[in-house]
């Protein structure tokens, strides 16, 4: 593995300001009787230096009431059980129950505005005893002596489900380590395979026109073909075009890995130096086929004018028939597909194949966005990492109607900045499924398992449209089912770049961002020869691609 990332080779030259660390502190209260913990396990410590000192144990019940307060993110669309709200939930009072922990929201703002009101609440020296922040922010804060490290909290107070859902992502949870102090505790993720992309090709139309699935680049673009200039969905109008792309070109440059080019991708070379992937030679070939398909009519002429948006409509209404994108797409646009064209139109998804006989190498991006982090001052950290213990439980060992309780209408979200992903649990989710299928027998499904489970039958027996984005992303032949050998292959290239920004990407990304959209979309219009490529990589890296790249491989050294 790699050396741990340092994240403190940035932050010295990161364009915060400087910060004073006001923050609220952990309080005590009134004593409450302890709890049945899970674990019998905890032992008495004392922190010599603190009043405050805590005994050690994941599950151990504070013989005083602890109060932490928390920055809190709603979800319009969580729908509370009567009686309940914000402040007062399952959450708070498990918490109460199991922690003698009082849970209060400093504040609580709806998920679109709260990177904003994060960043406010650090520019005012306003914050929370908990709270979760990105990873420039995470940089900022830590850069500002604004948290404190949390090494003793987990290592004495972790849950085994928590280490183990930690370690599942040895880097993605090293991330939160500043030398080598762990300074925050990674949110992790899905796991890859939920970043990895699936070629999605409607099914109705493959059968209309009597083709077969694609296995090589050759078989996927004629497909993109004749969905254009044969009349796939038999209505006698000349009114389809193959391949779906927006205005960004992002999922089109998804199948740069068939020709070996990782566009976007920090990339470490053979000689351990990192590299921009769009500036790489295999980049030019992948344009070169992308213009003779633009050319061939297989990509809308108005691709450059249409939004994200308006590629889901011409999936929706019929325009179009391929895709490239993740494990998520039967669910939105794909529901919509089904309910409007009925349940033959369902989009399968297919790996996307090489364009020789060097096996494609898919882009992985760098999966870890969010953090929690304890404010310096909080007398109790190891309250945070508790509540942590208890969303991960009860997100996945917690059975039935406990289960339900927690996880029901979304109210799971009501745990942040608790909430902890586990790396595993689709990978792991998809294989179980599929086994349950296969035998018949669901017994061994794990509550969240089941519930995908049902839908995916719903799905095989009644064609129910509100199904079909299980079917297609967890059932037999579903997209974890055909990206699976490119995990267990380890068949991607994960991103060097972990997430914050060095001090030329603050400046300059954006304007460098636009300067490879428009180069690449007027090559692939051919309003630009192939040729002109070499004049973009000449100018991405007099712009400042030169300048981060050199600043990537300071932070990101090799080993």
């Amino acid at each position: 593995m790699r050396k741990k990332q340092s994240i403190s080779r940035l932050l010295a030259v990161l364009l915060a300001a400087s910060m004073a660390a006001t923050v609220a502190s952990c309080g005590q209260e009134e004593a409450s009787q302890p709890a049945e913990a899970e674990s019998s396990s905890a032992e008495t410590s004392a922190d010599a230096g603190s009043e405050a000192a805590a005994e050690e144990g994941p599950w151990y019940k504070y013989p005083e009431t602890v109060t932490l307060t928390r920055a809190q993110e709603t979800i319009n669309a969580t729908q509370w059980p009567e009686g309940d709200n914000e402040e007062s939930n399952v959450w708070t009072r498990a918490a109460k129950d199991q922690f003698n922990i009082d849970l209060q929201n400093y504040w609580a703002t709806d998920t679109s505005q709260y990177h904003e009101k994060i960043n406010i609440s650090i520019a005012s020296q306003d914050l929370p005893d908990v709270f979760t922040v990105d990873s420039n922010q995470f940089a900022q804060v830590v850069e500002a002596g604004m948290v404190q490290p949390l090494d003793e909290a987990y290592e004495k107070n972790a849950s085994d489900l928590l280490k183990q859902i930690m370690e599942a992502d040895p880097v993605g949870f090293d991330s939160g380590r500043v030398d080598g102090q762990l300074m925050a505790l990674s949110k992790q993720h899905f796991g890859t395979i939920s970043t990895l992309n699936c070629v999605w090709i409607r099914d109705d139309w493959l059968q209309n026109l009597g083709l077969s699935a694609p296995t090589t680049m050759d078989e996927l673009v004629n497909i993109c073909e004749k969905f254009t200039t044969e009349d796939p969905d038999g209505n006698g109008v000349d009114d389809t075009y193959g391949l779906a792309v927006d205005k960004s070109i992002n999922s089109l440059l998804q199948l740069a890995p068939a020709y070996h080019a990782n566009p976007g991708m920090w990339i470490r070379n053979a000689e351990g130096q990192i590299e921009y992937g769009s500036i790489q030679p295999e980049m030019k070939t992948a344009l070169a086929a992308f213009q003779d398909w633009y050319s061939r009519g297989i990509i809308s002429t108005e691709f450059g004018i249409k939004d994200g948006a308006k590629i889901s409509e011409d999936i929706v209404s019929g325009k179009v028939g391929v895709h490239i994108t993740v494990s998520s797409f039967g669910y939105s646009p794909g529901t919509d597909v089904v309910k409007r064209n009925g349940a033959e139109a369902v989009f399968y998804p297919y790996a996307i194949p090489s364009s020789d006989d060097e096996p494609a190498m898919l882009n992985a991006p760098w999966p870890v966005s969010r953090y929690m982090v304890v404010s310096k001052d909080c007398e109790h950290p190891e309250a945070a990492i508790r509540m942590v213990n208890l969303y991960v439980h009860e997100m996945n060992e917690s059975l039935g109607e406990e289960y339900d309780s927690f996880a029901k209408n979304e109210v799971k979200w009501g745990a942040t900045p608790f909430d902890v992903n586990n790396p595993d649990a689709d990978y792991a989710q998809a294989v179980a499924i599929i086994d349950a299928i296969e035998t018949g027998d669901d017994s061994k499904l794990l509550p969240d398992q089941l519930g995908k489970y049902q839908y995916v039958v719903k799905w095989r027996d009644e064609k129910d449209p509100d199904s079909v984005g299980y079917w297609t992303q967890v059932g037999p032949g579903g997209a974890y089912e055909v990206l699976k050998p490119f995990v267990d292959n380890k068949q991607y290239v994960l991103t060097e770049f972990r997430g914050v920004s060095t001090p030329t990407m603050v400046d300059k990304q954006s304007s460098l961002d636009t300067l490879e959209t428009e180069a690449f979309t007027k090559i692939v219009m051919g309003e630009e020869s192939l040729d002109s490529f070499d004049t973009f990589v000449e100018n991405w890296k007099a712009l400042g691609g030169d300048d981060i790249t050199k600043e990537m491989n300071e932070a990101y050294p090799a080993e």
